[in-house]
């Protein structure tokens, strides 16, 4: 993992850790790992210096490999980003690790990360 993306993470972590600020880092897989079965050894990386760290991790890659595999390029638009259907997994996937980890996604601010 590159330095740059440590010294982030522990610049996040020096702002937010005397707040109080729950972080949840997102791995969002691209066009090609979902289609092509390219390799998700950069989102395996990130997350394992992100726990390092102490942030939480949501990584949807199960919810799109879950998808049809004959009708996955259906969650991208031509650029590659997510389409309407893959913003909706995304977001009901996020919605609900946020709830699992005792955040209440139901707010703008959440009320934070149940302790």
């Amino acid at each position: 993992m590159p330095a740059d993306y440590r010294r982030l993470l522990g610049a996040l972590r020096t702002i937010i850790e005397p707040r109080g600020i729950p972080v949840t880092i997102i791995l969002l897989p691209n066009h090609e790992q979902i289609t092509k079965g390219a390799s998700f050894g950069l989102q395996d990386k990130a997350a394992a210096v992100a726990r390092e760290y102490g942030f939480d991790v949501f990584d949807p890659r199960d919810v799109f490999l879950a998808h049809p595999a004959n009708r996955r390029a259906e969650l991208f638009i031509p650029d590659k980003h997510f389409s309407p259907l893959g913003n909706r997994l995304l977001l009901e996937a996020l919605l609900a690790h946020l709830g699992s980890i005792g955040a209440d996604p139901r707010t703008r601010d959440g009320g934070g990360v149940s302790r």
